[in-house]
């Protein structure tokens, strides 16, 4: 069974930069061809600010004295040299410990992670995870989304990670326009024909603001193809069966104890320090986040602490894991605990899950019918508590 450790602490650092922008994406990242500095300068930059921006987020972290995960993400992570992230790795290891066990993933995209030289150096600094955002092989798809991507790279890339890292994952997405069913099952199939550790899927959403938005007003692409998504969300779990690959989340895959032990600390309401434009950060009571601009966050870091009611956070994070949910995790986030037990009474009674019952702990697990509507299950969840929260008050 998982474990909840919120007495140790995750680190994540945001590099905002790619070769490009893609259309569907809603992560602060920026295409690093409009700036006048080169890679090195910008990079250069970045490791400065990161240094300053850490030294003043200790104090709201120093009762941490070890480290069981980082995370690079962006953007595109694996523009960083290896020289850059030891700099940033000497950084934390003046403050912290790292676990013996400590999971450091790099993720990144296939420009830069087909390359072995760069994969070897990243495994000697102590690189232990990498994560791929592959998305698809139909590259009409990338196009229309105005992903980069290079076909010899994409060729290259899973051979090459798999025979220098033994713990790796793919992000893959579906329900691209006109995509069909067998496109993305050819795509899932393809993926699972190497020794992957983990599996991340997404559907193809349209974020306000972003340019696929735009684009679909403008009557320039179509929106996803929702009943497709819905076919392919229903099927995948029958698709990866002979794959030892178990869902653990809404949209991530695992074989067993590859779990991404970083993502899972969002999900189980543990710790995080956010480092880096638009990152976010729970020190266990207090949340922050940064500017989702890299100019003020090079001139400034927002000050912004504030407590936060763990309530809907929980029912956000935790409902979404697809493993058996201790119910002493509720207990020891939030006094309500009798409106979660009542919940998920309420949802055993209609066979959306079940309890399960280990030693002197009870949990709860999701069947897939509860997984497939979900969303309406905590929207109705949270009608239920504010509806409480009322009821109090008066």
């Amino acid at each position: 069974m998982i474990q909840r450790i919120p007495n140790l602490l995750g680190i994540y650092i945001h590099f905002p930069f790619c070769v490009q922008k893609c259309h569907y994406c809603d992560f602060y990242s920026l295409s690093i061809k409009e700036f006048q500095e080169d890679t090195k300068q910008i990079e250069k930059i970045f490791v400065e600010r990161i240094t300053e921006e850490f030294l003043l987020r200790y104090a709201y972290f120093k009762h941490f004295e070890v480290v069981n995960t980082i995370y690079f993400g962006g953007g595109t992570a694996s523009f960083l040299s290896p020289e850059s992230i030891v700099q940033i790795f000497n950084l934390f290891k003046e403050f912290f410990r790292f676990s013996d066990d400590c999971e450091i993933t790099l993720e990144g995209n296939p420009e830069h992670l087909y390359n072995k030289t760069y994969l070897e150096s990243l495994k000697e600094i102590g690189i232990n995870r990498i994560n791929v955002g592959y998305q698809t092989k139909n590259y009409q798809y990338l196009e229309q989304m105005n992903r980069y991507y290079n076909i010899f790279h994409y060729e290259e890339v899973l051979h090459n990670i798999s025979s220098i890292f033994d713990n790796w994952g793919v992000d893959l997405i579906y329900g691209f326009p006109n995509q069909t069913f067998d496109e993305f099952k050819k795509d899932l199939e393809y993926v699972l024909t190497f020794p992957l550790k983990h599996l991340s899927i997404y559907s193809l959403t349209v974020e306000w603001g972003t340019m696929y938005e735009k684009l679909i007003k403008q009557n320039v692409l179509k929106e996803p193809n929702h009943m497709l998504q819905e076919e392919i969300f229903i099927n995948i779990p029958s698709i990866i069966n002979n794959a030892s690959i178990q869902q653990y989340e809404v949209s991530n895959f695992s074989k067993k104890h590859y779990e991404c032990r970083h993502n899972l600390r969002y999900w189980l309401y543990e710790p995080y320090m956010g480092l880096g434009p638009s990152a976010h950060g729970f020190n266990g009571k207090y949340r922050y986040n940064n500017y989702r601009n890299w100019y003020k966050w090079l001139k400034n870091f927002q000050q912004n602490y504030s407590e936060h009611d763990p309530r809907k956070e929980v029912a956000i994070t935790m409902f979404r894991l697809c493993i058996p949910i201790n119910l002493q995790w509720i207990k020891e986030i939030t006094e309500e605990y009798d409106l979660f037990f009542d919940f998920f009474e309420e949802m055993n009674h209609k066979k959306y899950g079940r309890f399960l019952y280990e030693e002197n702990n009870t949990y709860f697990q999701w069947y897939p019918d509860g997984i497939n509507i979900l969303d309406n299950l905590i929207i109705n969840f949270f009608y239920k508590m504010d509806h409480l929260i009322i009821n109090q008050k008066h």
